[in-house]
């Protein structure tokens, strides 16, 4: 079974096909819009339905992790007040001011801006 990719609502990538729809945890091989072709497994169906220009049997779906793929990143865990008061160099640099109200420095890296 075959699929091309598809970029889905909530930002992550997916893959759309013609047909009807794969079971959870099938292999797809998923074809990129620069011709380059990856075997994936199907990870949730999120839709199906008919093609609105074929009419033939369409459907969406997630792209199970890889098992080797890097976590996705996220926003940073600390509160605001959590970061301010860590002690590490890396969140805060001393010559970083201890006032709530003056920011000079990012509040997730530390960097001067």
């Amino acid at each position: 079974m075959s699929a091309r990719s598809a970029k889905l609502r909530d930002g992550d990538w997916g893959m759309r096909g013609i047909g009807e729809p794969p079971d959870p945890g099938a292999t797809v091989l998923v074809t990129k819009r620069d011709g380059d072709t990856r075997e994936h497994q199907v990870g949730e169906i999120i839709w199906s339905g008919k093609d609105r220009d074929s009419g033939k049997p369409a459907w969406l779906a997630t792209i199970l992790p890889d098992e080797d793929a890097k976590p996705k990143q996220t926003s940073a865990s600390k509160s605001d007040e959590e970061f301010w008061n860590d002690e590490s160099p890396k969140a805060k640099p001393a010559s970083a001011p201890t006032c709530q109200h003056v920011r000079r420095y990012c509040q997730h890296c530390g960097a001067k801006l």
